[in-house]
């Protein structure tokens, strides 16, 4: 299998380049500066730097060129890592039908979906269970008549950012007050501000096309840098409304929480993409790059067992931990091992990426 790589985030490409390895696919590498780092994976078989956008739009040049690269070399398909080069993949399979694809959605439905905004208000509409939540526009709102919806402690967040940056729990009035006045990159308004539910985390990895989901896992942290991955009936229906409501295409990652006092399940948001634990549930039996790529070919999946993609999961920088501690060895799956192997058997990404 010939897979073209297309990126902008370097880490969270180099997730997507580890499933590829996977697969044993052999990967050529495109995208910005910021994905700068696949160039020095042992897993990438050349790297070509180029900008995806121009101007805000899909630039035509990098069109031509792409298309140009899958014909040239024969490239059995073309994937996408993140945001960015997923929208700019689709709007090049608009103007080029032919080229073979990764599943993925368009830009309007991936910026719908990232903004914290705009999902909740369709989460709203389809009456998805999610916490109370208002957009904060002025320091005017800065009032108990407004926030009396949401009580404290809350949660506030920016729009459109990600990996938790920005996501703060405040206790009172005041406290809110201080962080907007501090005007910081993630205190600047417009925010989400959100009722905090106190509880656990856990979320759902998803692949979708044709108004369903082909597979997913399901995650929740233990601690020490350890996964559970399961099935969950509820998370599944409340993702196939929302994959149905958008008729999304691609991968996915909902954030969901359970309320400690009554058990209740809340959507949080959603990062339509690729997720940075994408390879550990590789490890764990389902890969669900090589599930994507088989059906974009066939339009089938492969047959996988029913456990696939289940069990408990350690992250290659905890390992060390868990091994020490007499009851962490339940913890240690082989696949946390070989997960562990190929991270540190791929060191100069890493150290790119610490040294830029």
């Amino acid at each position: 299998m010939k897979v073209l790589l297309l990126c902008e985030s370097g880490p969270l490409g180099l997730k997507v380049l580890y499933c590829l390895k996977g697969m044993n696919a052999f990967v050529q590498t495109m995208g910005p500066r910021g994905a700068r780092m696949l160039k020095y994976s042992r897993y990438t078989r050349g790297h070509s730097e180029i900008q995806f956008w121009q101007d805000g739009l899909p630039s035509a040049e990098t069109q031509e060129l792409l298309r140009e690269k899958v014909q040239s070399e024969s490239f059995d398909i073309v994937l996408p890592s993140d945001m960015g080069s997923a929208a700019f993949l689709a709007a090049t399979k608009k103007a080029y039908p032919d080229l073979p694809c990764f599943p993925c959605s368009d830009r309007i439905t991936l910026d719908t979906l990232h903004n914290k905004w705009s999902f909740a208000q369709t989460c709203v509409k389809y009456n998805l269970p999610i916490p109370p939540t208002i957009l904060l526009e002025s320091p005017d709102q800065l009032n108990f008549n407004i926030l009396d919806q949401i009580g404290f402690p809350l949660i506030v967040k920016p729009l459109e950012a990600e990996s938790s940056h920005g996501v703060v729990r405040l206790d009172n009035l005041q406290a809110l007050r201080i962080y907007i006045d501090q005007d910081t990159r993630y205190a600047r308004l417009p925010l989400i501000v959100q009722s905090y539910i106190p509880g656990n985390d856990i979320d759902i990895s998803i692949l979708a096309a044709n108004d369903q989901i082909l597979c997913n896992t399901v995650q929740s942290w233990l601690g020490g840098g350890v996964l559970e991955f399961t099935q969950h009936s509820e998370m599944h229906a409340i993702a196939t409304q929302l994959v149905k409501a958008f008729h999304y295409e691609g991968l996915a990652h909902f954030d969901m929480r359970i309320d400690e006092r009554d058990g209740k399940l809340y959507v949080i948001e959603c990062n339509p993409r690729a997720w940075y634990t994408i390879s550990a549930s590789m490890w764990q039996g389902l890969n669900f790059i090589e599930m994507g790529i088989h059906y974009a070919k066939t339009g089938t999946l492969p047959k996988i067992s029913e456990k696939s993609g289940e069990g408990r999961y350690c992250l290659a920088g905890s390992l060390w931990k868990q091994l020490l501690s007499p009851a962490g060895w339940k913890n240690l799956s082989a696949g946390s091992i070989y997960g562990f192997i190929q991270a540190i058997t791929d060191p100069a990404p890493h150290l790119y990426s610490k040294l830029t």
